[in-house]
Protein backbone atom coordinates (compact mmCIF):
# COMPACT_ATOMS: atom_id res chain seq x y z
CA UNK A 1 0.00 0.00 0.00
CA UNK A 2 1.40 3.37 -0.97
CA UNK A 3 1.58 6.39 1.30
CA UNK A 4 -1.20 8.96 1.16
CA UNK A 5 -0.44 11.79 -1.26
CA UNK A 6 -1.52 15.18 0.05
CA UNK A 7 -2.40 18.00 -2.33
CA UNK A 8 -1.06 21.54 -1.94
CA UNK A 9 -1.23 24.83 -3.85
CA UNK A 10 2.33 26.18 -3.80
CA UNK A 11 3.61 29.63 -4.81
CA UNK A 12 6.48 32.00 -4.09
CA UNK A 13 5.80 34.48 -1.30
CA UNK A 14 4.36 37.68 -2.74
CA UNK A 15 3.54 36.15 -6.13
CA UNK A 16 0.04 35.54 -7.40
CA UNK A 17 0.80 32.53 -9.60
CA UNK A 18 1.46 29.04 -8.34
CA UNK A 19 0.66 25.40 -8.98
CA UNK A 20 -1.06 22.38 -7.53
CA UNK A 21 1.25 19.54 -6.52
CA UNK A 22 1.12 16.33 -4.49
CA UNK A 23 3.54 15.29 -1.78
CA UNK A 24 3.67 12.87 1.12
CA UNK A 25 4.72 15.91 3.17
CA UNK A 26 4.65 19.70 2.71
CA UNK A 27 8.43 19.62 2.22
CA UNK A 28 8.20 17.15 -0.66
CA UNK A 29 5.46 19.28 -2.25
CA UNK A 30 7.73 22.34 -1.93
CA UNK A 31 10.56 20.48 -3.67
CA UNK A 32 8.25 19.37 -6.50
CA UNK A 33 7.16 22.98 -6.93
CA UNK A 34 10.78 24.21 -6.93
CA UNK A 35 11.71 21.61 -9.57
CA UNK A 36 8.87 22.69 -11.88
CA UNK A 37 8.52 26.42 -11.14
CA UNK A 38 9.36 28.80 -13.98
CA UNK A 39 11.23 31.37 -12.02
CA UNK A 40 13.96 31.90 -9.57
CA UNK A 41 13.23 31.77 -5.91
CA UNK A 42 14.46 30.39 -2.67
CA UNK A 43 13.08 27.29 -0.98
CA UNK A 44 12.40 29.41 2.11
CA UNK A 45 10.18 31.73 0.01
CA UNK A 46 7.78 28.97 -1.06
CA UNK A 47 4.35 29.19 0.55
CA UNK A 48 1.43 26.86 0.20
CA UNK A 49 -1.79 25.61 1.58
CA UNK A 50 -3.51 22.27 1.62
CA UNK A 51 -6.27 21.27 -0.78
CA UNK A 52 -7.51 18.14 1.05
CA UNK A 53 -10.20 17.41 -1.53
CA UNK A 54 -7.42 16.57 -4.04
CA UNK A 55 -5.59 14.12 -1.79
CA UNK A 56 -4.89 10.86 -3.65
CA UNK A 57 -6.67 12.12 -6.81
CA UNK A 58 -5.15 13.16 -10.14
CA UNK A 59 -5.00 16.92 -10.50
CA UNK A 60 -7.55 17.68 -13.19
CA UNK A 61 -9.79 20.68 -13.80
CA UNK A 62 -12.86 18.76 -12.59
CA UNK A 63 -11.18 17.28 -9.51
CA UNK A 64 -9.77 20.69 -8.54
CA UNK A 65 -13.14 22.39 -8.98
CA UNK A 66 -14.89 19.61 -7.00
CA UNK A 67 -12.33 20.21 -4.22
CA UNK A 68 -13.24 23.91 -4.16
CA UNK A 69 -10.16 25.18 -6.01
CA UNK A 70 -10.07 27.30 -9.17
CA UNK A 71 -7.21 29.02 -10.91
CA UNK A 72 -8.10 32.66 -11.47
CA UNK A 73 -6.61 35.71 -13.10
CA UNK A 74 -7.24 39.35 -12.40
CA UNK A 75 -9.24 41.40 -14.91
CA UNK A 76 -10.09 45.00 -14.07
CA UNK A 77 -9.43 44.36 -10.38
CA UNK A 78 -11.78 41.36 -10.40
CA UNK A 79 -10.77 37.69 -10.26
CA UNK A 80 -12.05 35.56 -13.13
CA UNK A 81 -11.88 31.76 -13.26
CA UNK A 82 -9.63 30.43 -15.99
CA UNK A 83 -11.34 28.20 -18.54
CA UNK A 84 -10.66 24.46 -18.56
CA UNK A 85 -8.63 24.83 -21.77
CA UNK A 86 -5.99 26.79 -19.81
CA UNK A 87 -5.75 24.27 -16.96
CA UNK A 88 -2.41 22.49 -16.79
CA UNK A 89 -1.26 19.75 -14.44
CA UNK A 90 2.42 20.24 -13.60
CA UNK A 91 2.54 17.60 -10.89
CA UNK A 92 4.56 14.59 -11.92
CA UNK A 93 3.78 12.30 -9.00
CA UNK A 94 2.70 8.69 -9.58
CA UNK A 95 -0.99 9.60 -9.24
CA UNK A 96 -0.85 12.39 -11.81
CA UNK A 97 1.27 10.36 -14.22
CA UNK A 98 -1.21 7.50 -13.99
CA UNK A 99 1.22 5.07 -12.36
CA UNK A 100 -0.46 2.56 -10.07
Amino acid sequence: MRDRMKAFFMHFDGEYAGMLVHGKTRGIAKMRFMNEALGNGEYADVRGWRIPGLDDKPITYKNAKDAGFEYTEEHDEEDTALPESMFDNNCFCDICRGVK
